[in-house]
């Protein structure tokens, strides 16, 4: 995606492995027992880079988060480039394997009648390949949790006082000043990672506040506008989905005076 911002760190890194690709082609190492055994120390080395390229990333960004004067998180550009950079490097690292001539050392060490050498070669790059994926995607999942649990408290704040002026649309704003950053720094797979997580935790912390509100007995009026609110979260995540629907309809319930209740029995 073109339009996804890279920092120059990670377009460097990968460009470093690149460069040790090219190294090891023109090293042209006739040996095939040696090329097995120098491919899987380079594919080794590459993967740990990776991941101390993402632990690196992600301290950057523990060290840069910053907060406005009123102590609200912000997604920053910072932050959206960490995402990027992992993910940049995550998938660099399948095709530099590819490049790098696995199946092809591998397919002459079966020529060479030394099939297990070859099968072992094969398993233990891709055991490394798959842990490398893996460690990142964990980094990539650590970083949108970590920010997500910083917005929460804001998002939480603004949901118990809806009932103020101004209150919703404040914590709308909030969330498209956050939204809007990710929309044009995220690529589109990972906005939308984003976006699916930020909604579960938007919906858990509804959830909670429906239950602390029922066992502190608060009245109907309370419930119907937080109704209000689920509605115009609906609508702004784009979710419709069964287990949706049936919070709503529990909300719902609660938000109906006694005579509604009364005139619902009757017309069941």
């Amino acid at each position: 995606d073109s339009s996804v911002k890279y920092s120059s760190s990670a377009l460097d890194s990968v460009g470093i492995f690149y460069t040790v690709k090219e190294f090891w082609e023109q090293i042209e190492w006739p040996d095939v027992e040696a090329c097995c055994a120098y491919v899987s120390k380079i594919i080794e080395d590459i993967c740990k880079s990776c991941t101390h390229f993402a632990d690196k990333m992600s301290k950057k960004i523990d060290a840069l988060q910053s907060t406005t004067r009123t102590n609200e998180f912000e997604v920053t550009p910072q932050w959206c480039y960490a995402i990027n950079n992992i993910d940049y490097v995550r998938h660099s690292i399948e095709p530099l394997v590819q490049k790098l001539g696995v199946f092809k050392i591998a397919n002459k060490l079966v020529e060479a009648s030394d099939i297990v050498l070859g099968e072992r070669f094969e398993r233990t790059v891709k055991e490394m390949v798959d842990n490398a994926n893996e460690l990142l995607a964990a980094k990539q999942r650590d970083l949108i949790f970590n920010a997500i649990n910083k917005m929460l408290p804001v998002i939480q704040k603004l949901l118990l006082e809806f009932e103020k002026d101004n209150s919703l649309h404040k914590l709308m704003t909030y969330l498209d000043d956050s939204l809007i950053t990710m929309k044009e720094q995220l690529s589109s797979e990972n906005f939308d990672r984003v976006l699916a997580t930020i909604w579960k935790s938007v919906l858990s912390k509804m959830e909670d506040i429906t239950e602390s509100s029922l066992n502190q007995k608060k009245p109907h009026q309370f419930f119907k506008g937080l109704l209000e609110t689920f509605d115009v979260f609906v609508d702004y995540f784009n979710e419709s989905s069964d287990a949706n629907d049936e919070f709503r309809s529990s909300l719902e319930l609660y938000s109906l005076s006694t005579d509604e209740l009364i005139h619902r029995y009757h017309v069941q």
